[in-house]
């Protein structure tokens, strides 16, 4: 595992707040230890799989193409893992405004992948995606990953239900949704998003509340205790979310 001051050095000479050091901290190692429905060792095998499609040959020919679906082939990867899991990743990572209910539908779940695995899945290449685009904006290398742990997987499924998005969730009322979320205001469909996976949840709050705002925060316009005032955080996020195509 990733010592703190391994972070702390590398965030020195940019005056780093502790809140985001900590959150780092914590969200990349937890990436290598065993979670809801993958082990420690598949899991940094996903976030592996996250960093390889930047230079994947495949996605390239498939993002310039038409139709997602025109082209077949294999995909450049440096690590051991399920095919499945390596296309659902790849598409996530390199052609997301073309993600679609089909593709979910057809090539993910269709092809043996759970909701409740997808939803893992999805969170472990968030994480690593989050803080390494975090190095990349800061000019620092990427981090190294944590070696995986022992353990196994508990494949603790709570009850859930449909609102109509691709997956399932945790109702507001859940006992989870009530506590976890108690005191921040209203909740959103986005923030319980990864719910069908509880820790994933916790981690996204880690980066969101380090990286963003806490959710408490998000309400007003003038709280944050951030360097720049909440008008040019909302700027920066506006045209980051415009260049990315992304429908909120």
């Amino acid at each position: 595992m990733l010592r703190k001051e391994i972070f702390t050095e590398i965030y020195s000479s940019f005056n780093m707040r502790d809140d985001i050091i900590e959150a780092h901290h914590e969200v990349w190692n937890h990436i290598a230890q065993a979670g809801t429905w993958f082990t420690g060792a598949e899991r940094v095998a996903i976030a592996k799989a996250a960093r390889s499609a930047l230079i994947c040959q495949l996605c390239t020919e498939r993002k310039e193409a038409l139709s997602p679906y025109y082209i077949d082939g294999t995909h450049d990867v440096d690590t051991d893992i399920d095919p499945i899991w390596l296309d659902t990743v790849h598409r996530i990572v390199t052609d997301p405004t073309r993600l679609s209910k089909r593709i979910y539908d057809d090539f993910i779940i269709a092809d043996g992948m759970t909701d409740a695995h997808y939803v893992e899945l999805l969170s472990v290449l968030l994480f690593t995606l989050s803080i390494d685009m975090f190095h990349r904006a800061i000019g620092a290398d990427p981090l190294p990953f944590s070696d995986p742990q022992a353990g196994e997987p508990t494949q603790e499924r709570p009850d859930s239900v449909e609102i109509g998005a691709w997956i399932p969730m945790q109702s507001l009322m859940s006992k989870f949704v009530r506590e976890f979320f108690a005191g921040t205001g209203p909740v959103t469909n986005v923030v319980r998003a990864l719910s069908l996976v509880p820790d994933a949840t916790r981690n996204q709050m880690k980066l969101v509340n380090a990286q963003y705002l806490p959710l408490k925060q998000v309400a007003s316009t003038s709280a944050g205790n951030r360097t720049i005032t909440r008008p040019q955080i909302e700027l920066i996020a506006s045209r980051v979310s415009a260049l990315n195509e992304c429908f909120y």
